[in-house]
């Protein structure tokens, strides 16, 4: 399943750019107040700073979509809202300032 978003690196310093990756997961570090996106990509990281209550709402939603994606393998998640930091692989950040990310989820055509 794919899933498409807008990146920047953990400083914001370059313009955003999207990017289609394969969805293998997701997962919560606490003490960082960040989620970790698992794709196929072994040199980065894909990071969305955010509260564990945010999480726990972003997850839930995210797996409903998963499964209207699998009875539909012609869509695709779209993460929206803020990007998503990417960042050398291993080089976990804080989640700095993490009130003022807003991520939310929406589905779009998958491309061929």
């Amino acid at each position: 399943m794919f899933i498409m978003y807008s990146t920047v690196n953990r400083l914001g310093e370059e313009n955003a750019s999207k990017e289609i990756c394969t969805f293998e997961g997701i997962r919560y570090e606490p003490d960082a107040e960040i989620a970790i996106l698992s794709t196929e990509h072994i040199a980065h990281d894909y990071l969305l700073p955010m509260t564990k209550s945010t999480y726990e709402m972003f997850v839930r939603k995210l797996y409903d979509m998963i499964s209207q994606t699998i009875k539909n393998p012609g869509l695709m998640i779209v993460i929206t809202g803020s990007p998503v930091l990417r960042v050398k692989h291993g080089s976990l950040t804080r989640g700095s300032g993490v009130d003022h990310y807003r991520y939310g989820l929406d589905f779009s055509a998958s491309v061929d």
